[in-house]
């Protein structure tokens, strides 16, 4: 009896803490934004293996998130300077309570954040719009800038 109970306390316990998490098909076309804390990751975390099971690569454009499926494309922005970039969700984290998002090195560099840094973050159309034309602008060797001005034009 005792280990029924044991059982069903661990089910329920287990159950709630994935109650909430969002089903992947649904957050990867859903719009969302978040804003608050980010970090980047320390150099010793460099080609180690994230939790989706890639490596690591602080030269490019991750992030950890705590309930984003992998591979969610999130638009990054610096609202203190207005710099953006697109980062993949390939990691879990941050730990500590107060971030949103972990990036990589590359990432922060880019958002010119240097320790912690405020961000606000989009997921959805918009970062995936936006990833796409950045992929155009490496192989055309077109300006991003450009791209993006043409098609709101």
């Amino acid at each position: 009896m005792k280990i029924d109970v044991r059982l069903s306390a661990a089910l329920a316990f287990c159950f709630s803490l994935f109650s909430n998490l969002p089903a992947e098909a649904d957050e990867c076309s859903r719009e969302r934004s978040f804003s608050g804390e980010a970090s980047f990751y320390a150099n010793q975390f460099h080609g180690r293996r994230t939790a989706s099971g890639t490596r690591l690569n602080n030269n490019g454009y991750t992030c950890a998130h705590r309930y984003l499926p992998f591979g969610t494309k999130v638009l990054v922005e610096n609202p203190d300077n207005g710099t953006q970039c697109v980062v993949t969700v390939t990691d879990r984290g941050p730990f500590c309570k107060n971030r949103v998002i972990d990036l990589t090195r590359a990432a922060a560099r880019k958002l010119k954040i240097s320790g912690i840094g405020r961000v606000v973050c989009r997921t959805g159309s918009v970062a995936s719009r936006l990833s796409k034309s950045t992929l155009r602008t490496v192989a055309s060797g077109v300006s991003k800038k450009r791209i993006i001005s043409t098609r709101h034009e």
